[in-house]
């Protein structure tokens, strides 16, 4: 059910992932009735994803992100730590938003399953690929998005010069923080690499 409201929908479930005894998932809705956001322009979307979690094995689920119906945006990728289940990481942005056509996300976390959510960072460049998530399973605090650079208001490079600016096309671009979101800096591309990176394994160590 979502908003307390029980719905039906075709199952779509997306980015599945099964860490401790907890089943995750991001799953397109249906949009219910609520208020339209002041400013918006355009068509209304009619559907958008959020992020789900069950803890029977996928026979029940529940809505972790109901905080971001009233700001009307939608899950694009999410994290969790392995360690602490409860500490959770969330890219939302536009609902309604392809590759190519992205507008800026922003990255929020919750430290207690779901029930609240911070905002880490904000303006978030997106394109052509809608970033992907990784944290480190023996090192959680370690926290990266590929496909993008840090935003220039919270985040510093690491070789401590002038920030990159937003990712605006098919270059290497890593954002990562080593201290569970904390603090924030954009990895420069190595030699060998100098074209694009659309995700990425870590070490455990």
């Amino acid at each position: 059910h979502s908003l307390g409201l029980p719905i039906t929908f075709n199952w779509r479930g997306e980015k599945l992932s099964v860490v401790g005894n907890r089943l995750y998932s991001l799953q397109t809705l249906p949009i219910p009735p609520i208020p339209i956001p002041e400013g918006h322009q355009g068509p209304l979307p009619t559907q958008w994803t959020r992020l789900l979690v069950s803890t029977d094995g996928g026979h029940t689920w529940g809505v972790l992100d109901s905080q971001f119906y009233r700001t009307w945006q939608s899950a694009w990728t999410y994290a969790v730590d392995p360690v602490n289940t409860n500490t959770i990481y969330e890219l939302v942005g536009e609902p309604g938003a392809v590759p190519g056509q992205l507008p800026q996300a922003e990255l929020y976390t919750s430290v207690d399953g779901g029930t609240t959510w911070q905002l880490l960072l904000k303006q978030i460049a997106a394109s052509p690929m809608i970033p992907k998530m990784s944290i480190g399973s023996e090192q959680p605090n370690l926290v990266y998005l590929t496909d993008t650079r840090c935003p220039t208001a919270q985040a510093s490079q690491t070789s401590g010069g002038p920030l990159l600016q937003p990712l605006a096309g098919g270059t290497f671009a890593v954002c990562m923080s080593s201290d569970g979101g904390a603090n924030w800096r954009t990895l420069t591309a190595p030699a060998q690499l100098a074209t694009s990176m659309y995700g990425g394994l870590i070490d455990p160590q």
